[in-house]
C-alpha cells in the first residue's frame, strides 16, 4: 500500500498512526459492508484521525488515541447552517437511531457530533478488534444521516 509522500520526517508516533492506519485500510477493503458505504483511503495517514465524504456538507472523521486505548468517530460540518439543523431539528432522530447519546461541538465556523468507544485494542494483540467498533460505527452514523433526512 502507498503511503503519501511528505518532505517531513516522519516521528515514531506518525509511523504508529500510519502501522495503524494501513492495518484499518487493509482490513475495510475486504469488508463488503464498509466498501457498499465509503471509499477505501489509497493510503494510510500519518495522523490520528482519518476522514470519509458522506455528502455536503459534512464527512465522517475516524480517529485513535492510542494512549486512552479510545475510539472517536463523528461528524464534521463545514456548513454552520447544516450543522444548526442538524443540532435542533435532527438530533433526536440521529441519536435514537445511533442508540446513545452524541457529543455536539459548536464552534465559529464549524461543528461536530462525535462518539467516543473505549476499545482494548493494541499493535501486539492485533488491531482488529477497534477496527470492527470503527467500522460499525461509522456504518450506523452513515445510516442514521440518511434516515435523518427522511
Amino acid at each position: 500500500m502507498a503511503v503519501q509522500k511528505t518532505d517531513n520526517p516522519i516521528t515514531a508516533l506518525q509511523e504508529c498512526y500510519r502501522r495503524f492506519w494501513e492495518g484499518f485500510n487493509l482490513y475495510t477493503k475486504d469488508n463488503s459492508a464498509f466498501c457498499k458505504e465509503f471509499n477505501v483511503h489509497p493510503y494510510p495517514s500519518i495522523r490520528p484521525y482519518q476522514d470519509y465524504h458522506i455528502g455536503k456538507p459534512f464527512h465522517i472523521t475516524v480517529g485513535v488515541d492510542f494512549k486512552n486505548s479510545e475510539i472517536r468517530v463523528g461528524a464534521y460540518f463545514k456548513n454552520m447552517d447544516s450543522y444548526d439543523f442538524w443540532s435542533q431539528q435532527g438530533k433526536r432522530r440521529l441519536e435514537s437511531f445511533m442508540d446513545r447519546q452524541l457529543i455536539w461541538k459548536r464552534f465559529k465556523t464549524a461543528g461536530s457530533i462525535f462518539t467516543y468507544e473505549t476499545a482494548n485494542f493494541s499493535e501486539e494483540h492485533g488491531w482488529e478488534n477497534a477496527f470492527i467498533v470503527m467500522v460499525d460505527t461509522m456504518i450506523k452514523m452513515k445510516k442514521a444521516f440518511i434516515e435523518g433526512v427522511k
